[in-house]
């Protein structure tokens, strides 16, 4: 059911099942040999995928923000308190089951890349102001998210202390997280490499806290300038097509279309974010109270994308080493459909994890803390 019933927008969860899709669709491309049928750049589709996911993370918990702003309980210590534990309560659990579950597969020899002091991946620091050294590669965007949840309210606290109006404390709060993060990007730019480029900028959590700014804006649009997002609303469906002729450009020419300039490298992700904040127009007005097959299935995929995030390199490493083993140096063991096979493998657990493990944090959840 995705009605208002339910409080779901039916649009949102399309736009974080794209997003989901698209990283699970990427991350299984990187197991296929070169010149597979699938073949677009792997690596392009996981990073759209990304992106798409922190704009609406910006775009719901800048609306949760500003509401519990105006509600006078952000500019209280027990306002902040309570929105953290909600946040906490929602990410934390599954993050440090799959923490847990990638010391085992690193123990078992099924993840091969360098562990840095553990400590590091239980406070979120892995890749807070350096790279990462590839252990649970996915949790890089995590720990942006956590920060942001974390920084970005502590922000919008002293400014509303201030007495500032919330309106007014969000836009200021947004000019710090967009500015700060891009000189930041500016200074260690250009580089000639994709690769470092990738694990320095896109993946380093002070460089890349502007992400979820580009739906936090769209929120400040659409609460203030009504007369704008109705503009946005109306166009909504021509505003889909800078994100399909930028990622059409990346696909073709991904990424040496911007090398030398580090004007065009700093602005590469604000012009992704840009690309995904315009669909929230059209997504955040795409409601329904139908019941299809289909819709049911859009809903659960957007329910369980937390968790099919975090346990989609989890079960492909598993299904490589104990189902479908591959001969590392036979491109001819790898074929196309065991894209199908590591998609329902990841599918499968994260159900499981959404059910067995997410729900029950979820309900307790509510039991303790305000909703906002």
């Amino acid at each position: 059911m995705t009605g208002s019933t339910t409080g779901r927008v039916f649009g949102l969860d399309v736009m974080r099942s794209i997003a989901i899709l698209t990283v699970l669709y990427g991350h299984c491309l990187g197991q296929m040999p070169p010149g597979t049928v699938w073949g677009m750049n792997h690596l392009a589709n996981a990073l759209f995928g990304v992106e798409l996911f922190f704009v609406l993370s910006g775009f719901l918990i800048g609306g949760i923000l500003l509401r519990v702003a105006r509600e006078g309980r952000l500019g209280t210590l027990a306002g902040m308190w309570n929105f953290w534990v909600r946040r906490w309560f929602r990410t934390l659990p599954n993050y440090y089951l799959f923490l847990l579950v990638g010391f085992g597969l690193y123990g078992l020899g099924l993840w091969h890349a360098p562990l840095e002091p553990a400590w590091l991946y239980f406070l979120f620091l892995q890749n807070f102001a350096t790279p990462q050294n590839g252990f649970f590669a996915v949790s890089w965007s995590l720990t942006i998210e956590e920060f942001f949840y974390l920084l970005f309210p502590i922000t919008l606290f002293f400014l509303l202390r201030l007495k500032t109006r919330p309106r007014l404390a969000l836009l200021l709060g947004m000019a710090v997280f967009l500015v700060v993060p891009a000189v930041l990007r500016y200074r260690q730019l250009p580089m000639a490499e994709w690769l470092r480029f990738d694990a320095e900028i896109r993946q380093v959590t002070l460089m890349r806290l502007d992400s979820m700014m580009y739906g936090v804006l769209m929120v400040y649009i659409k609460d203030g300038h009504t007369s704008l997002w109705r503009l946005l609303t109306r166009y909504r469906h021509f505003l889909l097509l800078p994100y399909v002729v930028f990622v059409f450009c990346t696909f073709y020419a991904f990424p040496a279309w911007f090398h030398g300039s580090a004007l065009l490298q700093t602005l590469f992700f604000p012009i992704i974010s840009v690309c995904c904040a315009l669909w929230l127009p059209f997504m955040d007005n795409l409601r329904t109270t139908e019941t299809t097959p289909f819709h049911a299935l859009v809903t659960w995929i957007s329910k369980t994308s937390y968790a099919l995030y975090l346990c989609h390199m989890p079960a492909i490493a598993l299904l490589n080493r104990y189902v479908l083993p591959v001969r590392h140096d036979d491109p001819t063991s790898r074929h196309d459909a065991y894209l199908f096979v590591y998609a329902g493998g990841a599918f499968a657990l994260a159900s499981l994890v959404y059910v067995a493990w997410e729900q029950p944090w979820m309900r307790l959840r509510d039991r303790l803390t305000t909703s906002s």
